[in-house]
């Protein structure tokens, strides 16, 4: 399966407590599985400009990822509703001050790119920062948090992936 990008936009709040990329892309089939795009390393597509690229390409890391090694285990899946209900659960911790409102406003920036019909049927993976495995986070990340979102629908060519984070 061969992946393109259509569409990419990245935005960086101006108090500098948030940004968000938001990518999508065309797949050679439709109703890619995420086991099928993590092996096509969406992550790492060079053409995606939004992903900060630091370090030589055999260390390079995105956000605060170490690209490789990614497995569908690492990600929530699940529907909207699901991916909803997650959220709201990981925009409770305590630990969030005036960064909260900036993530929840790019959260639904990015999911106003989905069109309702679409959004029902699709599939979403989530992973989190705080869920990552250790060996997949980088030494050197910066992050206060990143969440990596990835929208699939089993009808459809495309792939709609989202990256909110603060570094």
């Amino acid at each position: 399966m061969t992946l393109a990008v259509t569409h990419l936009h990245r935005y960086v709040d101006p108090s500098y407590l948030g940004f968000y990329s938001a990518a999508i892309f065309t797949a050679s089939a439709p109703g890619p599985t995420l086991a099928t795009l993590v092996q096509a390393d969406v992550l790492r597509d060079r053409n995606l400009d939004a992903r900060e690229y630091i370090g030589d390409r055999k260390n390079a890391w995105y956000g605060p990822l170490l690209p490789g090694g990614l497995r569908e285990a690492d990600f929530y899946l699940g529907d909207y509703s699901a991916l909803q209900a997650l959220m709201r659960i990981y925009a409770s911790d305590e630990k969030w001050g005036e960064d909260l409102p900036v993530f929840k406003q790019n959260l639904a920036t990015c999911l106003n790119y989905l069109d309702p019909s679409f959004r029902e049927g699709a599939s979403y993976a989530v992973l989190t920062m705080e869920g990552l495995r250790p060996e997949l986070l980088s030494a050197e990340h910066f992050f206060a948090y990143y969440v990596w979102i990835i929208v699939s629908h089993p009808e459809e060519l495309e792939v709609y992936t989202f990256q909110l984070g603060e570094d």
